[in-house]
């Protein structure tokens, strides 16, 4: 699909999330896809309700790192460049690679009850209460 379309897919995104929270799955879906600027676009977005659109700026973090880091690799520019999407996305650099490591966990079904004590950000990330099950793995509600 073209930019063009991306950016009218983005929109109808926006447009969604104030709907529906399956919206936010959607975004989630195509974060690796979307340009670097319709990255930012759709963190500012979502910026205003930091609370409840922990994942979708889990996922746009996660990508957004991945190409920063990438091409600060290849151009020999290091944490300099990880600094440099902090300040565009106006957060520190330190909670850019916390968001995508969360985003990192959660995808990857990495759940325990070891990881609540590293990132307590989860339950709020999973939309509430996490239980730990005799398992060890986790599940939202009651044991």
């Amino acid at each position: 699909m073209s930019e063009d379309t991306w950016d009218r897919v983005l929109g109808d995104i926006f447009a969604a999330l104030d709907r529906d929270a399956a919206a936010e799955r959607q975004l989630i879906a195509i974060a690796p896809r979307l340009s670097d600027e319709q990255i930012l676009r759709a963190w500012a977005y979502l910026a205003h309700d930091e609370a409840s659109r922990w994942r979708a700026r889990g996922a746009l973090a996660h990508e957004a790192l991945q190409r920063v880091v990438g091409r600060a690799e290849r151009d020999g520019r290091g944490t300099a460049a990880v600094r440099q999407l902090a300040a565009e996305l106006g957060i520190e650099a330190g909670r850019v690679s916390r968001l995508a490591q969360i985003h990192g966990v959660i995808e990857g079904g990495a759940l325990d009850a070891g990881i609540v004590e590293v990132l307590p950000e989860i339950p709020q990330v999973l939309g509430g209460e996490v239980c730990v099950q005799e398992t060890g793995d986790l599940t939202q509600g009651e044991a």
